[in-house]
């Protein structure tokens, strides 16, 4: 099911006055799950193809990425192969299981040597691990139920390279938190109340996209 996710890069609110706004809304947001800390292992080409698709905007485009949630992030447990797929502003994602796996496993084979059906893997021979990112997420949920929030705070980058994983380069993202808000498309027409009562401007982020400009400046 494809659904929208508005996203706003706040840097001048601190975490407490922004839970403080989404408590006060009044579409009566509420906490909801435990917050957890959240890791993605992307995958690009060796060309850049899904960073230069989104740096230039194309409508239809896709990220690849292992995502795993916890505090430890090198032995890595339930992680799941996620394809996430744009088509304007609207987005979805095809999920599949992986086995548990440690990160020192990934390599430019690595998908070779999964339990991963032909077509998904075709898919995959051409991507490399380029960058692993974490961050610590909060939900909440609307009275309705029709619309959610995440905020991420704690966000940090580890470069990789195509033949060796190494998490000594380190990039924290200090001062940067990621709300957003999201919802099914049929829901569009409120959307516009709710964003409009939140202080914070709507932009675009994408975290691959900020974990790849401090590696390459």
């Amino acid at each position: 099911m494809f659904r929208y996710e508005r996203k706003f890069m706040i840097t001048d609110y601190s975490e407490y006055e922004i839970e403080e706004h989404i408590k006060s809304h009044h579409a009566f947001f509420r906490p909801i799950y435990q917050a957890r800390h959240i890791n993605n292992i992307y995958f690009d080409s060796l060309n850049f193809s899904a960073y230069h698709e989104n740096v230039s905007g194309e409508e239809d485009r896709e990220k690849t990425r292992i995502r795993w949630y916890g505090k430890n992030i090198t032995d890595i447990n339930k992680p799941k192969l996620e394809f996430k797929i744009k088509r304007g502003l609207l987005g979805t994602k095809k999920i599949y299981d992986l086995e548990n796996f440690n990160l020192e496993e990934i390599s430019p084979d690595f998908f070779n040597e999964k339990k991963i059906s032909k077509d998904v893997s075709l898919k995959l021979k051409s991507l490399k691990p380029i960058l692993l990112n974490r961050y610590k997420r909060k939900y909440y949920r609307s009275h309705d139920g029709n619309f959610r929030i995440t905020v991420d705070t704690e966000l940090s980058y580890y470069f990789l390279s195509f033949n060796k994983i190494s998490l000594m380069k380190k990039q924290p993202d200090y001062g940067k938190i990621i709300l957003e808000l999201k919802y099914d498309k049929e829901h569009e027409n409120k959307a516009q109340n709710i964003s409009s009562k939140l202080p914070f401007k709507l932009t675009k982020n994408s975290k691959y996209l900020s974990g790849v400009h401090y590696m390459i400046n």
